[in-house]
């Protein structure tokens, strides 16, 4: 259906969203594989099917997407950001704030690695500093929040090396 919107002009592109499936470990009775959901794309569009975009939530409490090797087949186990990327896809996180509940309360190390102020700026910063995420999701209830939340915006996504210093054992 999907693919006959884009051929009728309804549609440019078209994705999916899903809030655990692609955060599970393989197995699980709702993960959901890349790979297949890409394999059906191109068996009813061919290989110039117009799948191009997933959303998932991804933040300091649902890192998921970034650190768990849950897509592939075999051996080749990598991460939904990793594959995600091979596949040409492009990511939007949700839940960058995780519903305020990173806004305040972060432990210190966090700011310290981060760099930023505040902990919802450091928050926003660790979301779209991964590899892969085209776009991290903040929604903002009051004007005073648009400020605040586009500050990590101004400065550089933060290096890989140091944002892996976040998952390291405490």
């Amino acid at each position: 259906m999907l693919e006959k919107q884009v051929r009728a002009g309804g549609l440019g592109y078209y994705g999916m969203a899903t809030w655990s499936a692609f955060r599970l470990p393989e197995g699980s009775r709702d993960s959901i594989n890349l790979a297949d959901i890409v394999e059906l794309a191109r068996e009813v569009g061919g290989d110039d099917h117009h799948f191009r975009f997933i959303q998932l939530p991804f933040s300091l409490a649902m890192p998921e997407a970034y650190g768990l090797a849950n897509q592939g087949s075999g051996k080749q186990k990598k991460s939904l950001l990793a594959a995600a990327t091979e596949f040409g896809l492009a990511v939007m996180g949700s839940a960058t704030l995780h519903q305020g509940q990173l806004t305040h309360g972060l432990p210190d190390f966090i700011a310290r690695v981060l760099g930023l102020k505040t902990d919802a700026e450091n928050a926003i910063q660790f979301a779209r500093s991964a590899p892969g995420i085209t776009t991290s999701r903040v929604g903002m209830g009051h004007k005073e929040h648009v400020a605040a939340n586009l500050k990590p915006a101004l400065i550089p996504p933060s290096p890989v090396e140091e944002r892996s210093k976040l998952f390291i054992q405490r």
